[in-house]
């Protein structure tokens, strides 16, 4: 078999983002890699399919999990074949591989090492998901043999779903079978591309799945009805006093040992002997290597009233002034690199490192080998498990219940089951101490009698109430399940509700079960854990979602989000409402682990802005504020949310309204940054501001020196009138005003064309485009993109690239982030001399990366510079006098590498 059976088509219509990409797949394939970003609900599956049959070649899918894989089985079924029978040239084992086998990462990685696939899959996965590593995925000792079975089919198309996945454990077996593969055909999928991830982890995943092609957006898929409006909720939990507590004994005991740093002498003594404090010129190289820690001992040694080396000073920071104010994050990091890192306290400074380790531990501040001052592991367990979240919970229950009544479908994901908290036989009930799946339950069971209609579904523990039994049973006689292998146990604290269990293979139909029951009504209320429910799982009726997740994963966190903004097709008007739930510390300017955990979810989360009338992504579109927040700043904020939680209509409407009723939209990702740390002065202070001051200074010589004449004048009685005085003070005065015109107009010039500055991050950003451009980075027509920049009211810059696919956006904005950033290792940099009278000063700019890999085109970037921004030296610091030139750019940089960095945000506008 070397082609898929004629007449096989897909049986429904395409959606109008499906069709756009499927129109431009010759294009996107001209480099054998196709890579959508989708978000969940959007019709990956099926595009992915059709993508395969047009490729029409032996095919391996692989997927995250055996209910994925299961589900691109029946989705090719379904919507292609029409059968319910399995045609024999499908395979779902990679160990026997067929025309078409569909398989997971863990099934591909076992049979490359050997390892047994049979029953460990959905946990490995669990594990790979919390970004644990395999360790033996450098070993791939069966990669041969079942290489040799994949080629005998003459595999050429390899599709990879949720393709974020391949970040972190099994990437080398998938890079392995590309590269065995002739002239493969890499279809990648995905919801959340890892963009938060390291330059190296980003670089595999291109290399695997090449650079992003298409993105269908959230606001895309709302405005083509294809996800439903929805709102994200953030309800905040103050901790209760025992929690309290414990915390503030932390923080006291953290406060008195830095008390004693500040007045260690041995200590203060020992770092003033430091060879790169004593000779910081001789160890500049040490010293660039790891700035932070040096600048570390700085602040320290300032703090604490010490005198420090003005060459060390200069080197890092140029000033007193410049250097940020001692704090414990600066601790942190001092205290890490002495004590782990720096050979020098290793060869000479081991008994004061012992001293100070000692006390640490005492005060439970080191943790393999860490150092942690602000949040330790119990500071951090306490914040995410706090007890409080429990009545948090419950107050959400009750909301949303009583808005909705019958047709709630709340689904609760959380991570542990916490099997002890439910009674044996004959026991009382536990109090409940520990957030999880069963506490959550026994919460809303013990204390909301009014919903009765509660479930729990979890790889080892399915509770249904006893209502639904027969419900259930239709269900598993529909899918082929025996009666006699279903078991109902009936919980022995509480008749009204039942555990679930099938026997033999049928086991894995469970989540299917239990989720056409939940669509029905018969579970209302169902807790489930996030390996499970979160990815993967459709249950369209969903339209309350509660993350009593602690995971803050940009990936993860937006798989379990993508569950609920599904629309419902027997609920038209469906709505959904997401609530987050975060622990804070009480009047402290610092929230806590918990709440930055949520901060750092919010990255990939789109949505409408409670600031105003926008959709974009990040925490500040929740109107939160910072901290510190007391009780009652606590009440009024978590207030407010309910109020608006209860208007689901109104959301409806914002979507509406800022989609324009139906204006199709891009998003439009941009960098942020601080108005401070964009090269402005480049353009203005020591241009502009050079050129005025030469101006008026010419002018104002002219009237001074003729002035100073007309002033002899009058002392030998030569003017008869004083009229005739100011006549003449007045024409000295006009002559230097014209002296004076055309440097004011040039001024005037200059600074209407590069503008404040937004303009100025424009024409940088209009130098990065010309010369990608001329680079064939960016194929799009030029004439077709347009660079954005605008200022925000807080003084924060934005800028992005408008038009053009979503790859050329992304290299647009690496290329501006590494301008933007300090200065790192570039081939190539930017050195500007700019003179203002009496001194002189030198800026340095990164030519990007992407840019700098060949002489030519970090040239061209250097023409467009000069064209569009100033005059400018290009250096090669790849020489003696470049690196050079290199360390003093870093040098310069360092200061501005303390200060808060950019930021990538995604606005439909």
């Amino acid at each position: 078999m070397e082609k898929f059976p004629e007449n096989i088509k897909f049986a429904l219509d395409w959606r109008p983002y499906q069709s756009r990409v499927l129109q431009e797949l010759e294009f996107h394939l001209d480099d054998n890699h196709l890579n959508i970003v989708a978000a969940p609900g959007s019709g990956k599956t099926i595009l992915g399919l059709e993508v395969m049959l047009r490729l029409n070649k032996p095919t391996l899918i692989l997927a995250p999990t055996i209910a994925i894989r299961n589900q691109w089985i029946a989705h090719f079924m379904d919507h292609f074949l029409q059968t319910r029978e399995k045609p024999s040239w499908i395979s779902s084992n990679i160990r026997d591989p067929r025309f078409l086998t569909v398989s997971t990462y863990q099934g591909l990685h076992a049979a490359f090492t050997r390892q047994n696939e049979t029953g460990k899959e959905e946990l490995e996965v669990e594990n790979f998901l919390e970004a644990d590593m395999v360790e033996n995925a450098t070993s791939l000792p069966n990669a041969q043999k079942t290489m040799h079975a994949i080629n005998q089919l003459s595999i050429n198309t390899i599709v990879i779903d949720e393709a974020h996945h391949l970040r972190n454990a099994w990437w080398k077996s998938l890079t392995y079978l590309k590269e065995n593969i002739a002239n493969p055909h890499v279809v990648a999928l995905t919801a959340t591309p890892p963009y938060d991830v390291s330059p190296a982890e980003w670089k595999n995943y291109q290399n695997l799945c090449g650079p992003i092609d298409a993105e269908i957006s959230v606001p895309e898929l709302v405005l083509e009805e294809n996800l439903c409006p929805h709102q994200d909720y953030v309800y905040l939990n103050s901790i209760s006093r025992e929690e309290n507590v414990q915390i503030n004994k932390f923080r006291s005991d953290v406060k008195n040992f830095d008390e004693q740093l500040n007045n260690n002498r041995d200590f203060i003594a020992f770092l003033k002997t430091h060879p790169c404090l004593l000779d910081p010129e001789k160890n500049i190289e040490i010293i660039l290597k790891n700035p932070e820690y040096y600048s570390g001992i700085l602040i320290f040694l300032l703090y604490t009233n010490n005198e420090v080396s003005p060459i060390l000073l200069k080197i890092l920071g140029g000033s007193k002034r410049k250097l940020p104010l001692y704090s414990l994050e600066w601790a942190e990091i001092l205290l890490q690199n002495c004590l782990y890192r720096d050979d020098y306290f290793k060869e000479h400074g081991l008994d004061i490192a012992a001293a100070l380790k000692h006390n640490l531990k005492k005060i439970g501040a080191i943790e393999k080998q860490n150092i942690y001052l602000i949040n330790n592991s119990r500071i951090k367990q306490i914040l995410k498990e706090s007890l409080n979240k429990l009545n948090s919970i419950l107050e959400i229950v009750k909301l949303e219940h009583e808005n909705l009544g019958d047709n709630l479908r709340m689904v609760i994901l959380t991570d542990f089951i916490r099997k002890e908290y439910f009674p044996k036989k004959g026991e009382p009930e536990q109090t409940l101490s520990r957030i999880g799946l069963i506490p959550i339950f026994e919460k809303i069971r013990r204390e909301y009698p009014k919903n009765k209609k509660i479930g729990i579904l979890s790889g080892s523990v399915v509770v249904i109430p006893y209502s639904a039994i027969e419900a259930l049973k239709i269900s598993a006689k529909q899918l082929n399940i025996s009666q006699t292998h279903l078991t109902f146990t009936k919980l022995s604290h509480d008749t009204d509700f039942v555990k679930v269990a099938i026997k033999g293979e049928n086991n894995q139909k469970i989540v299917h079960l239990i989720t056409e029951i939940f669509n029905s009504g018969e579970i209302e209320i169902l807790t489930g854990t996030k390996s499970l429910l979160g990815e993967g799982w459709d249950a369209p009726s969903i339209n309350t979602l509660v993350l009593a997740s602690f995971v803050g994963s940009f990936m993860l966190s937006n798989q379990m989000r993508g569950r609920a903004i599904r629309i419902d097709n027997n609920h038209p008007g469906k709505i959904s409402n997401i609530w987050h739930l975060a622990s804070v510390e009480k009047n402290s300017l610092y929230p806590g682990h918990d709440f930055d955990t949520l901060t750092r979810r919010f990255k990939s989360f789109v949505g409408i802005s409670f600031a105003g009338d926008t959709i974009e992504n990040g925490f500040k579109r929740m109107a939160i504020g910072v901290g510190p927040f007391s009780e009652r700043k606590i009440q009024t904020m978590n207030g407010a949310t309910i109020d608006f939680s209860k208007n689901r209509n109104l959301v409806k409407e914002r979507w509406i309204k800022v989609l324009d009723s139906g204006v199709i939209k891009n998003i439009i990702p941009e960098l942020k940054t601080e108005k401070k740390d964009v090269p402005r002065s480049f353009v203005f202070r020591y241009t502009i501001l050079s050129l005025l001051v030469r101006t008026l200074f010419v002018g104002a010589a002219y009237i001074i020196e003729n002035l100073y004449g007309i002033l002899n004048l009058l002392r030998f009685n030569r003017y008869n009138h004083f009229s005739e005085f100011l006549g003449t003070v007045g024409l000295v005065i006009f002559i230097g005003i014209i002296i004076t015109t055309p440097g004011l107009v040039k001024t005037l010039f200059l600074f209407l064309k590069h503008g404040p500055v937004a303009g100025s991050m424009k024409n940088i950003g209009d130098v990065i485009l010309k010369t990608l451009s001329e680079k064939g980075v960016i194929k799009t027509d030029v004439s077709k993109l347009r660079v954005i920049a605008e200022q925000s009211p807080d003084k924060e810059i934005f800028c992005g690239l408008e038009g053009g696919t979503s790859y050329e956006k992304s290299v647009f904005l690496d290329c501006l982030e590494e301008i933007v950033e300090p200065i790192e290792n570039p081939r190539y940099i930017l050195i500007r001399k700019s003179r203002l009278k009496f001194w002189e000063r030198i800026d340095f700019h990164a030519v990007p990366r992407i840019i700098g890999t060949h002489k030519e085109s970090a040239e061209q970037f250097s023409y467009f510079w000069k064209k569009l921004v100033g005059n400018n030296n290009l250096v090669y610091t790849r020489s003696i006098t470049g690196r050079k030139l290199l360390l003093k750019a870093r040098q310069n940089s360092l200061s501005t590498a303390m200060q808060k960095r950019s930021e990538r945000i995604d606005t439909w506008k």
